[in-house]
């Protein structure tokens, strides 16, 4: 096991099914092998068990279904080749884009949009076990409770910079504990630089969405449990109206926590039908290979190729579950690099990729991937910085997105895209690095108060 949780894999082709679909249909065909096998023993049709030709039925069904995704993850695969905008095309389109937005910006203002999952974030510290057994726990010290979801912690980033900021959202209706503690850290945001647009859930007593987080002592790891309530339902439909007004004349739109919401749903009918001059963001966080594969993520996929997402935020294991890709040779700098650019030709990514994970081995924790060109940013990452919701430690990958997008309008200006977007990324690591760093010391004094608090105990 790596450094990134991840095992190198085979090389594998740019069109090719799923490694867990071809092992199963080799094994599938085998066994209809051996069964046949067995039928051809017995001399006499009725002599043959009902067991052994039920099983034949079902193996045959079973290889039908495989060969039949096959043949479709082939065709998408092909689509993706042949049918997606010419990366020149829109490397243009998004330097047009981005020179728009900015007069947009110098004449008026151009309006930063955020859309997606807010919750409450429920924070259960120290969990020393790894293991849920039937048993009680008492050493727990602290629990609290914050606001969470990406599009929101982008927002109050973009705050610090005095970038006003729009959020679209979905709140509960109930009158749970739950729902009146999220309302009351809504209120405490209200009169920022942030400006709310909740909507409530048609549904009375609607739950809000809640992640409870059971983060481990030495912050290595948390593991989280979500209820998605009111974001599971949360829809284009609701939100159009305003978004479109907001969005009049072009802006800023980012996507967060995707797969918790019901956005999937018409997406590309919604993109396509926003202003010419909208940036569209999106970073849909943390992604397993099974949620890769869900009908959400296949939606996005499409919209991608056929261009209509101009920025994407993620961490390298997120974008080869997104993408279904396997890491490249050996798990070192050089071997994310090789599989990077590997990736880059033979898939069909948005104009621009921001891949910023503290994980990866070696220097290089940032890469800017413009078309077919992947650069590192180098910077001081340092320490690894387990992404919970203790505090600062949520801040620092939305604070890069938050930077990045803001540097893209606000920004010096650049002849080449490419370049464009590796200043914008590289003051985005730098304001990574600057939160981490504080993240570490406010770790280190919430460890340390529980030291304390249990040395008071005895």
């Amino acid at each position: 096991m790596g450094a990134n949780g991840l095992q190198p894999k085979p090389q594998d082709t740019a069109l090719h099914i799923s490694e867990d679909d071809d092992v199963q249909l080799a094994e599938a065909r085998e066994n209809l092998r051996l069964i046949q096998e067995r039928k051809s023993q017995y001399v006499m049709e009725p002599d043959i068990p009902l067991d052994l030709i039920k099983q034949e039925r079902r193996l045959v069904k079973r290889i039908e279904e495989l060969e039949q995704h096959e043949h479709g993850e082939r065709l998408e695969r092909a689509f993706q080749h042949t049918a997606s905008p010419a990366i020149s095309t829109k490397v243009r389109r998004l330097e047009s884009k981005l020179d728009d937005l900015r007069n947009l910006h110098q004449s008026s203002d151009c309006p930063f949009v955020l859309l997606g999952a807010v919750y409450l974030d429920i924070i259960l510290y120290p969990v020393t076990t790894t293991i849920l057994r039937p048993e009680e726990w008492i050493n727990l010290d602290s629990i609290g409770c914050t606001l969470g979801g990406s599009a929101l912690w982008v927002g109050k980033y973009l705050g610090h910079l005095g970038q006003r900021s729009y959020l679209f959202s979905a709140k509960g209706t109930g009158s749970d504990p739950f729902t009146k503690e999220f309302e009351r850290l809504i209120d405490c945001e209200r009169g920022t630089e942030l400006q709310d647009e909740l909507v409530p859930c048609s549904l009375q007593d609607s739950c809000i969405g809640i992640t409870v987080h059971l983060i481990q002592p030495d912050f290595e790891f948390t593991t989280m449990f979500t209820c998605r309530g009111v974001l599971a339902k949360l829809g284009w439909r609701d939100v159009a109206g305003k978004l479109h007004e907001r969005l009049e004349q072009g802006g800023v739109l980012y996507i967060g926590g995707y797969p918790k919401t019901n956005l999937d749903t018409d997406l590309r009918e919604k993109l396509e039908a926003l202003h010419r001059n909208t940036l569209i963001c999106i970073d849909h966080g943390r992604l397993t290979p099974e949620q890769a594969r869900s009908d959400a993520m296949k939606a996005l996929r499409r919209v991608i190729r056929h261009g209509l997402v101009d920025v994407y935020f993620c961490t390298y294991p997120e974008l080869l579950n997104f993408y279904e890709y396997e890491h490249q040779g050996s798990l070192d700098e050089k071997g994310v690099m090789r599989t990077l650019e590997e990736l880059a030709s033979h898939r069909t990514l948005p104009t621009i990729t921001a891949l910023r994970d503290d994980l990866l081995p070696g220097d290089t924790k940032a890469y800017i991937i413009v078309g077919r060109s992947v650069r590192p940013l180098r910077g001081e990452a340092g320490e690894h910085l387990a992404d919970s919701a203790a505090g600062p430690a949520v801040g620092p990958v939305n604070a890069f997105n938050a930077t990045m997008m803001y540097q893209l309008i606000h920004g010096s200006e650049y002849d080449k895209l490419e370049d464009f977007a590796i200043e914008a990324g590289n003051k985005a690591l730098v304001r990574w690095e600057e939160l981490r760093k504080g993240a570490l010391e406010s770790r280190e004094k919430m460890r340390k108060g529980v030291l304390e608090s249990r040395l008071k105990l005895r």
